[in-house]
């Protein structure tokens, strides 16, 4: 099964949705490395997943600023035998991207049947405050079904999507950065393993 990074995704989605003017006219945002227009300060310029959320909250900030995420590796954030307990036996190891934020999981429900596959991502909060936006205006398309995760993180949330193939995403806050968890399924025992796996791993950032 081909897995799409989630955090890409979303800054594609998000870009898309700037520059079709989704939510009233809203502008484009400035690609990385690009300088903004002359008329705004230097000092306010914001550039990629940043500049996206921003004008998405109507250039308003959300949250704190993204943190340095230098030196974390998302498949060796949690020991191999705790993986193990929180989502299930493992079908082999991890698989990680190039940039160590990402890692996929993928399980084994028993000898010969595969089980869910998770794929975590660590990311800076402004991802997060793209993501929520994004997530409230696809529930109120009544496009997915949103909730609340609360005792994990700063504050957090969770997609479940049946259309198109099973899929549950939870996203969770924690100062500047932030940890999703997307799964294929919505089976509520796999969804309560994705938010442990999320608390786990927001516990060490």
């Amino acid at each position: 099964m081909r897995h799409a990074r989630i955090a890409a995704s979303l800054v594609v989605a998000a870009a898309g949705l700037a520059l079709t003017g989704c939510g009233g006219g809203l502008p484009a945002a400035s690609a990385p490395g690009h300088p903004a227009a002359a008329s705004q300060p230097a000092a306010n310029q914001q550039t990629g997943s940043q500049a996206i959320a921003s004008q998405l909250a109507g250039g308003q900030a959300q949250g704190p600023p993204d943190r340095s995420l230098a030196g974390i590796n998302a498949c060796k954030l949690i020991p191999a035998a705790m993986i193990a307990q929180t989502i299930g036996q493992l079908d082999g190891p991890p698989s990680g991207s190039q940039d160590g934020l990402s890692c996929i999981f993928n399980t084994r429900l028993d000898s010969e049947n595969g089980g869910p596959s998770y794929i975590l991502d660590v990311a800076g909060r402004s991802m997060y405050d793209t993501a929520k936006t994004i997530a409230q205006s696809e529930a109120n398309a009544h496009l997915t079904q949103l909730s609340t995760v609360k005792g994990i993180g700063d504050e957090g949330f969770a997609q479940a999507n049946s259309g198109g193939g099973p899929a549950y995403t939870v996203f969770v806050a924690k100062g500047g950065a932030s940890v999703s968890v997307q799964m294929n399924s919505v089976l509520a025992v796999d969804e309560q393993r994705a938010n442990r796996l999320v608390a786990e791993v927001i516990a060490r950032l």
